[in-house]
């Protein structure tokens, strides 16, 4: 999605604790064959290209693929540089999701940081913690602690906790299973995913890691399920999904009104053109989940907007031709994820 002469910058008023948004990429580095990037939609056609069924490239396309509501296509690539020399090359690429296989902690450390410079990506990536069953809670949690310390702060990795050994790249299931969904109808916690099975893990450790910001997959009410959905920096996945779907819709939005437009002209009535374009998209996201309904009427959305008029720009920037006296406002829908139910009884 280039959008090359629209910049479109989106903050919180506050700390916050198609088919589908984006494709997944699985990519592979230090490979002696090169097999360039390609779009592909199915598990034959990743074969197809050159990574044959024994291949972790093709496991974990096929652990995607296996999910409900897997994404219409998806990426894949091998390359001799390391994924952090890789992405250099590809980071303009439209994939969203990565899933970088055989790195080390430390190039994935790396691969995070890196990520985290993006307004469009996000970086998935399963962790364990050596015989975590036999270590007391406290032990557990000084692992857990020196697993997240590297990542802290960052909005758009998440961390998998999965220690069973029927999955090599257990985060390829959870990207399956969100990728093709659409911003705004679902969340990350209470996803099933096909192939693999709960950890075997106590309570009390299951919390910690919930705690840590990590989701692992735990059994509920018979039910093997995702937990808690956020990423290592304490954000929730979905808030990330909305805001940047808000964010590229409408810089995708203006950029095409530019593009199929003669002239915008300098004037209010260009300006409103560009407004109606913002307004359009955060319309859309109302209706799709991602933007709250206002208090006083659940029918309208809970956005604003407010551009300056031409005779309230700079006069510098009218000789640029450049506009940047909007903005844009929302508040965001949110999910619920934990219930208490109080409840009396009459004898």
């Amino acid at each position: 999605m280039n959008t090359r002469d629209v910049k479109v910058n989106i903050s919180d008023i506050k700390p916050i604790g198609s088919a589908g948004f984006g494709m997944p990429l699985i990519a592979i580095g230090n490979q002696e064959v090169d097999i360039p990037y390609v779009e592909r939609l199915d598990i034959d056609e990743v074969a197809a290209k050159g990574f044959n069924k024994e291949s972790a490239v093709y496991k974990a396309a096929q652990a995607l693929l296996l999910q409900d509501n897997k994404p219409e296509k998806i990426a894949v690539q091998a390359s001799a540089k390391t994924i952090s020399e890789l992405l250099k090359d590809i980071k303009a690429k439209d994939w969203r999701q990565l899933i970088a296989l055989g790195v080390t902690n430390e190039e994935a450390i790396a691969i995070a940081k890196d990520i985290e410079t993006t307004s469009d990506k996000m970086y998935f990536t399963s962790v364990t913690v050596e015989n975590a069953e036999t270590l007391s809670d406290e032990e557990f949690e000084t692992a857990v602690k020196a697993i997240c310390k590297p990542f802290e702060g960052l909005n758009r990795t998440v961390l998998f906790y999965y220690d069973n050994d029927d999955a090599a790249t257990p985060e390829a299931a959870l990207v399956g299973a969100t990728a093709g969904r659409v911003p705004g109808s679902f969340t990350y916690k209470f996803k099933t995913l096909k192939g693999l099975t709960p950890v075997k893990l106590s309570e009390s450790k299951i919390k910690i890691l919930e705690k840590a910001n990590i989701l692992t997959y735990v059994e509920a009410a018979g039910d093997y399920i995702t937990s808690e959905g956020k990423t290592i920096g304490g954000e929730y996945i979905d808030v990330i999904d909305g805001k940047d779907w808000v964010l590229q819709n409408i810089a995708y939005k203006v950029q095409k009104l530019k593009n199929t437009t003669p002239k915008i002209g300098y004037t209010n009535i260009g300006i409103t053109q560009i407004e109606n374009a913002t307004i359009g998209v955060l319309s859309e996201a109302f209706r799709m989940g991602i933007i709250a309904p206002k208090k006083e009427n659940n029918d309208i959305g809970a956005y604003s907007t407010s551009f300056k008029t031409r005779n309230e720009m700079p006069a510098e920037k009218r000789a640029e031709r450049e506009y940047d006296g909007g903005t844009f406002t929302f508040e965001l829908a949110g999910a619920i994820h934990k219930t208490t139910i109080n409840g009396t009884v009459s004898v």
